[in-house]
């Protein structure tokens, strides 16, 4: 399976459904079916304090997307 930028590129206000691990050795994000949907398991080395990690997981979707990082919002979880 990979990741399809043009799915989410062309519809805007869509959300995406993300399980993040920070404190991973590498970033990457890792598209994966849990409960019969698409998630995107990403992976940041930054820590989850003080918004780092947040920081982390909108710019690795800006640059995987190939969006600007004011696209992205999260909206739970912070």
């Amino acid at each position: 399976m990979s990741l399809q930028p043009a799915d989410w590129k062309n519809n805007p206000g869509d959300t995406l459904d993300v399980y993040v691990s920070p404190r991973a050795s590498v970033n990457k994000i890792t598209p994966e079916i849990f409960e019969e949907k698409l998630r995107l398991r990403i992976y940041v080395t930054m820590v989850p304090e003080d918004g780092k990690a947040n920081e982390a997981v909108i710019k690795l979707l800006a640059k995987e997307l190939h969006l600007p990082k004011s696209s992205f919002t999260i909206i739970q979880g912070l």
